[in-house]
């Protein structure tokens, strides 16, 4: 008799044999979607092979961002940008949006946020360690980044 394990995207495996359907569900996460590693999904190129240049806007948050290794407080970034708390999400929409055409899996690959412990929890934000590598390196055409 087969077994069918029903996935989150609506696809579903079947198998006779219930050790089987255990090994694969273990190469996947908690809710069901492929699990992906930040080191291998890190492909900085899009299907021409080549990176287009940021966004103005994705390249001013680069900007500010690389400025600081370590992570900004997310209400500083505010102010240095021009914009109000929630106006952050424009500039981190940009960001990701030429993130996914370029092949970076998602705006966890561009983006690290956190939050630093004080009085009361501060949010923080900064680059990833991977894609602050391929600023430097030259490989995002268009920025041109004091380093």
């Amino acid at each position: 008799m087969a077994i069918r394990l029903k996935l989150s995207d609506g696809t579903s495996v079947e198998s006779d044999n219930v050790e089987d359907l255990a090994k694969f569900y273990q190469h996947l996460s908690r809710n069901g979607h492929s699990k992906q590693k930040t080191e291998t999904a890190l492909a900085p190129v899009n299907e021409n092979g080549t990176m287009e240049p940021l966004p103005e806007t994705a390249s001013e948050l680069v900007k500010h961002l690389f400025a600081e290794a370590e992570g900004i407080d997310t209400s500083v970034l505010a102010k240095s940008l021009g914009v109000g708390a929630r106006g952050i999400g424009g500039f981190i929409t940009a960001l990701s949006n030429w993130g996914r055409r370029n092949g970076f899996a998602s705006k966890k690959h561009l983006i690290v946020k956190g939050r630093r412990p004080d009085n009361k929890s501060i949010r923080t934000m900064a680059l990833h360690k991977h894609f602050r590598q391929a600023l430097k390196e030259g490989k995002v055409p268009g920025m041109k980044l004091d380093i």
